[in-house]
């Protein structure tokens, strides 16, 4: 801003009001009602900026967040905002990969959405079979929601084995316990019945 003066600088609190001030006459400047209108204009510009911006975000469904919405609309998902982002991102992917051809990236990806864990997927271990392997890791793992993740997404004339390796240690050892049962020493009991 080139034309500074107390006056312009209180009224012009927009960035692009201030940038268009260097652009009109000098006269406009004196004039609170003439700084008022540019500082408008400029407070809507900034806005459309801010918004522009914005929109390279929205583009992407990964880090979409308003425009999530029109995106579960083009895929056919029913817009349900009492799920987190995270959830909604996750279930627009999985719809998003469905959508394509079925090759192993795509099982591993859908899978580790779902799980948030290391997967491989081995092709052709049997005849019209894959495996997938899942890696231990530090998260919780709902196998029953990666097995309908991948059933639905499969072509039907495959089947597949889920295999999870997991870290940990095993001891292996004996020990004896004895139980004391006593049995009643007199008394009638029936077929079926308990003491």
């Amino acid at each position: 801003m080139r034309i500074t003066s107390e006056q312009t600088q209180a009224i012009l609190t927009s960035k692009e009001a201030q940038k268009i001030i260097d652009y009109i006459s000098p006269i406009y400047s004196n004039g609170p009602v003439a700084l008022s209108i540019l500082n408008a204009i400029g407070k809507q510009l900034d806005d459309l900026d801010e918004w522009v911006g914005q929109l390279w975000t929205e583009i992407n469904p990964l880090t979409a967040t308003w425009a999530l919405k029109y995106w579960e609309i083009n895929f056919g998902l029913a817009v349900n905002s009492s799920l987190s982002l995270e959830e909604r991102r996750t279930r627009l992917l999985k719809k998003m990969i469905t959508r394509s051809r079925m090759t192993p990236y795509s099982i591993e990806y859908l899978a580790k959405n779902i799980c948030g864990r290391e997967i491989e997927v081995e092709e052709n271990t049997a005849y019209r079979k894959f495996d997938v392997n899942i890696y231990s890791g530090d998260t919780m793992v709902e196998l029953a929601a990666v097995r309908r993740g991948i059933i639905e997404f499969k072509k039907s004339q495959l089947y597949f084995d889920l295999f999870m390796t997991i870290k940990g240690s095993i001891a292996i050892g004996w020990s004896t316990e004895y139980f004391y049962y006593s049995y009643p020493e007199c008394g009638a009991y029936l077929c079926g019945e308990l003491p």
